[in-house]
């Protein structure tokens, strides 16, 4: 049903569509989350969750825009589709820069994915005439909004802060978790999930001057088991690597 909804709402957005079906952004789906260990044997890591870069921003375009319908439908905020697009954009383009092994090369040249972002995109035409289309809409300006102004908002670097990165890392990692004692129970594992999205809400504005581009829970309880669950996640991924 979600699905259907957000094809529904991206019918008004062919751009977008133009966007995940570009070549530069389809490259993606060869890149996996897990970089090298994607292609340690499936006997030393059992628990690799083939998930590709690809995927993985398409789940943060979703729930952004589920996040959005949340907002409207139970704290009475209308939001602009215009807006609703423009942050699913920034969303679908956060990891495009990354290369080959993922993270690898931030190893050997420190944040080298972030840092080259906009030359890349720049580099390649036919997205940059995509976005320049949407620019031209009013829907986007790509110096602030692929490079700059959402980035904690969709990709936050502070550890202890939500953000729309981490909900997706959550939502697929604790599904492949499962046979690790952590989500052993599928159902109850994606009740646990709808639960704790449909308790976000999203806060973008100004105060003294300053962005504010928050994501907080509303449930005190279900953000504590959000970040144990979380927490545990880290300690089987860090461990396995």
């Amino acid at each position: 049903n979600i699905l259907n909804s957000v094809c529904t709402f991206l019918c008004k957005y062919p751009e977008f569509y133009s966007i995940i079906t570009e070549r530069v952004v389809l490259r993606l789906d060869t890149i996996y989350q897990e970089g090298m260990t994607h292609y340690v044997s499936d006997e030393l890591y059992p628990q690799k969750n083939n998930m590709t870069r690809y995927n993985h921003s398409l789940t943060c375009s979703i729930i952004i825009w589920y996040i959005c319908s949340i907002n409207e439908k139970n704290a009475n905020n209308p939001l602009h589709d215009n807006f609703i697009i423009r942050l699913m954009i920034i969303a679908m383009l956060h990891d495009v820069s990354h290369v080959a092994l993922s993270h690898v090369i931030d190893r050997v040249r420190h944040e080298y994915h972030a840092e080259n972002r906009q030359s890349f995109i720049e580099h390649h035409k036919s997205l940059m005439q995509i976005l320049t289309q949407l620019q031209d809409r009013g829907i986007i300006n790509i110096e602030k909004d692929i490079l700059h102004e959402f980035n904690d908002f969709i990709k936050g670097g502070d550890k202890t802060r939500l953000n729309i990165d981490r909900l997706a890392y959550f939502l697929h990692d604790w599904y492949f978790a499962k046979n690790y004692n952590l989500g052993k129970d599928v159902t109850k594992a994606v009740h646990f999930i709808t639960d704790a999205i449909n308790s976000v809400r999203m806060y973008i504005g100004f105060h003294n001057g300053f962005p504010i581009n928050e994501l907080v829970f509303t449930d005190i309880d279900i953000a504590e088991k959000f970040s144990k669950i979380s927490c545990k996640m880290n300690q089987l991924w860090t461990g396995a690597i």
